[in-house]
């Protein structure tokens, strides 16, 4: 694997800009089927150190790709729920988004 690693996202067609003008790679899924082909691909073919996948794309996949992907470090893969649902307060948003990533649960106060 190469150490100078891109970021990739596997995102649907509306949040492909923002991504890009971060400088991310894009790679545009219509469907969970796709972006589970797309991040298989990804992951094999080493030139990426993170690749952030949509929450609800993840979350339809296959349950083993899914646990193997979870597992992965190098690429570091990062579910991230881009569409936070109207009733959900930021607060509990965050925290939920800390708790996946480290695995603790936290209180956020304002």
């Amino acid at each position: 694997m190469s150490s100078d690693y891109r970021v990739l996202a596997i995102v649907d067609r509306s949040l492909k800009g923002g991504f890009q003008l971060a400088g991310a790679e894009v790679i545009i899924a219509d469907t969970p089927q796709a972006a589970q082909e797309a991040l298989q691909k990804a992951m094999e073919n080493g030139k990426y150190g993170i690749i952030i996948v949509e929450d609800e794309f993840l979350s339809a996949m296959e349950d083993k790709f899914r646990a193997r992907v979870m597992e992965s470090t190098i690429p570091l893969v990062i579910p991230v729920s881009l569409r936070k649902k109207a009733e959900e307060s930021a607060e509990a948003y965050l925290s939920e988004m800390i708790r996946r990533a480290i695995g603790f649960q936290i209180r956020v106060r304002g």
